[in-house]
C-alpha cells in the first residue's frame, strides 16, 4: 500500500485507536491515584487504630479534653481509677473530677496548654464512692496545623508517694523531738531514758512499753510506762516475746496478734497484748537488755507496723544503748578518780574527803568519831620474793577479809600501798575499837594460798578518836598513825589505842 494514499476510514480508524489508548492512559492513572489514595486511607486507618489501642489499653488513666476542658474520651483505666462510666464522664468538665492546681481551674485548661509539653502536676481525684485519691497529672497538648484542639491528660495514683513523703516527714519530726529529749536531759541518764520509753509509746501510738535489762540471766524491768509490766518484774525468757527480740539484730514487729501465727502463742495467751513491737539494746556491742511496746488486748493498730517504725525503734533502742554507755563510762572515771582500781575501796582522796565531812558532822552534832589505821607487816618482802604480781593478790585478798570484819556502816578505805584506814563511827569506846582491831589483826595473820604458794603475814593497829584525842580531821588522822607505829614497836601483829601509847 502507498503510504501516501489517503483513506478515509483509516484516517477514523486512527482517531479512534488515539482516543481509546488516551481513555485508557487516564483510566490508568486514576486507578493509580485511587489505590494510592485507599493506601493512605488504609495506613492512617491502621495509625489511628495504633492510637486509639494505645489510648484505650494504657496501664494508667488517660483522658482526651476539648480546649474548653470539656471530657471527649476517657480510656478503660480512667473508668477504673474512678468508677464513672465513660458515658457518664464525657461532656463533663475535667476540673469538677480531678480538682488540679489553681492556674489549672481559674485561668481555664485551655490558657494552660498554649505552650509546650506541661510537667506533671499534683492534684485530687474524686472517684464516684471511694474517698478522694492524691494523683499525678500531666497534660500533653493536641495541636492541628498549629492551632490547639485539646489535650491528652494522663492521671496516676499518686497515694504510695504520698504515704511515702508523709511517714518521712514523720520520721524527721520524730527525731527531731528525740533529739531533743536527749538534749533536755542529757544531764540525768534515768531521766533520758524513761522519756525516751513516753516519747515513743506516744509516737507508736501504743498503750504502754518498758525497758528491760539482763543481770545474771534474768531481764528485769528497769523503766516501765503506761500498760507495761510495772519496774522490778522480772521477764521471762520462755513465755514472752523478749525470746525472739533479745540478742536478735532485728525488730520484732508484730501488729496483731490475733494472726494465725501468734493466736495460740503462750506470750499472747498470758499477757494479751493486741501488738508488740521491740529491738535489743546493745551497750559496747553486746546485748545488754530490751526495748518493747505494746497495745492493749481492746486497742488495735489503725495500720500494720511499717519499715519507719522498726527504724524509729531501733533508733531509740541506740539511744538508750548510748546513754548507757555514758553512764557506764561516768561509773568508771568516778571509780578512778574515788577508787583503788586494785582492791575496789575507796582511795586516799575519798577517805580524806569522807573523814572530814564525818568529823564536821560529829562536831555539829556532837558525836564520836574512832579511826583504826593499818599497815601490813613485812608486805615488802612479799613483793621481793614472790613478786609484784603475788603482792597485789595479797593486798585483793586483805581487802576483803577487812571489809567482811569491818560492821556494816564503817568506811574502809586503802589509803597507801600497804596501808588501810577504818572510820568506825559506832566505835562508842576502847572496847568496841580493841574488839575490831583484834579483828583486823587476826584477818591479816591467816595464811593464804596465792600462785600455790602458802604466805602468812600480819597488821599493826592504831586507833584514835575524835574528839578525845584530836580536835580535826587531820590530827585525827596523825595520832591514829602514831598509835600504828606504837603497835609495831611492841612488836607488831597488835593494836594500840592512842590513848595508851
Amino acid at each position: 500500500m502507498n503510504p501516501f494514499d489517503f483513506s478515509p476510514q483509516a484516517a477514523l480508524d486512527g482517531a479512534l485507536g488515539a482516543a481509546v489508548a488516551a481513555v485508557a492512559f487516564v483510566a490508568t492513572g486514576r486507578m493509580r491515584v485511587q489505590r494510592r489514595a485507599e493506601r493512605e486511607r488504609s495506613a492512617e486507618a491502621a495509625e489511628i487504630e495504633r492510637l486509639r489501642a494505645l489510648f484505650d489499653r494504657a496501664p494508667y488513666a488517660v483522658v482526651a479534653i476539648s480546649p474548653d476542658g470539656t471530657v471527649e474520651r476517657v480510656n478503660a483505666a480512667m473508668e477504673r481509677l474512678c468508677g464513672y462510666r465513660a458515658d457518664e464522664l464525657i461532656g463533663q468538665p475535667l476540673v469538677d473530677l480531678a480538682p488540679m492546681q489553681d492556674h489549672f481551674e481559674h485561668r481555664g485548661l485551655a490558657a494552660s496548654l498554649v505552650g509546650d509539653e506541661i510537667a506533671p502536676l499534683s492534684g485530687t481525684l474524686c472517684p464516684k464512692s471511694e474517698p478522694s485519691l492524691p494523683i499525678d497529672i500531666a497534660a500533653i497538648p493536641i495541636r492541628v496545623d498549629g492551632r490547639l484542639t485539646g489535650a491528652y491528660v494522663t492521671m496516676i495514683d499518686a497515694s504510695a508517694r504520698v504515704q511515702l513523703e508523709f511517714r518521712e516527714s514523720m520520721q524527721r519530726e520524730r527525731l527531731a523531738a528525740v533529739a531533743e529529749v536527749v538534749a533536755r536531759h542529757a544531764d540525768n541518764a534515768d531521766e533520758q531514758v524513761q522519756e525516751l520509753l513516753r516519747f515513743t509509746i506516744r509516737s507508736l501510738g501504743a498503750d504502754g512499753g518498758a525497758v528491760s535489762f539482763e543481770s545474771n540471766g534474768e531481764l528485769r524491768v528497769e523503766f516501765s510506762d503506761g500498760v507495761a509490766p510495772a519496774v522490778g518484774s522480772v521477764v521471762d525468757f520462755t513465755k514472752t516475746f523478749a525470746r525472739l527480740t533479745y540478742g536478735s539484730d532485728q525488730v520484732v514487729a508484730i501488729s496483731s496478734t490475733r494472726e494465725p501465727s501468734w493466736i495460740n502463742d503462750e506470750a499472747t495467751r498470758i499477757y494479751g497484748w493486741e501488738s508488740y513491737i521491740g529491738t535489743t539494746i546493745h551497750a559496747r556491742s553486746s546485748a545488754v537488755g530490751i526495748i518493747s511496746i505494746v497495745n492493749a488486748a481492746s486497742h488495735r493498730r489503725s495500720a500494720p507496723f511499717d519499715q519507719a517504725d522498726r527504724d524509729f525503734v531501733r533508733i531509740v533502742a541506740g539511744l538508750i544503748g548510748a546513754s548507757l554507755d555514758r553512764v557506764r563510762s561516768e561509773e568508771r572515771l568516778s571509780r578512778r578518780a574515788f577508787n583503788d582500781e586494785l582492791t575496789g575501796l575507796p582511795n586516799r582522796a575519798y577517805f580524806d574527803d569522807h573523814l572530814q565531812a564525818v568529823v564536821t558532822a560529829a562536831d555539829r552534832h556532837g558525836g564520836n568519831v574512832g579511826l583504826l589505821y593499818v599497815d601490813l607487816d613485812g608486805f615488802k618482802q612479799i613483793n621481793d620474793t614472790y613478786g609484784h604480781a603475788a603482792g597485789d593478790e595479797v593486798l585483793r585478798i586483805l581487802a576483803a577479809r577487812f571489809r567482811s570484819v569491818a560492821r556494816e556502816g564503817a568506811f574502809l578505805a586503802r589509803i597507801g600501798g600497804d596501808e588501810f584506814a577504818i572510820i568506825a563511827e559506832h566505835c562508842r569506846g576502847n572496847e568496841d575499837a580493841a574488839r575490831l582491831g583484834t579483828r583486823l589483826v587476826e584477818a591479816a595473820a591467816a595464811p593464804m594460798l596465792v600462785e600455790g604458794e602458802r604466805i602468812a603475814l600480819g597488821a599493826s593497829v592504831g586507833v584514835a578518836f575524835y574528839p578525845r584525842d584530836a580536835r580535826d580531821a587531820e590530827s585525827l588522822l596523825r595520832r591514829a598513825d602514831e598509835a600504828m607505829y606504837g603497835a609495831k614497836g611492841r612488836g607488831k601483829g597488835c593494836m594500840m589505842l592512842y590513848a595508851h601509847l
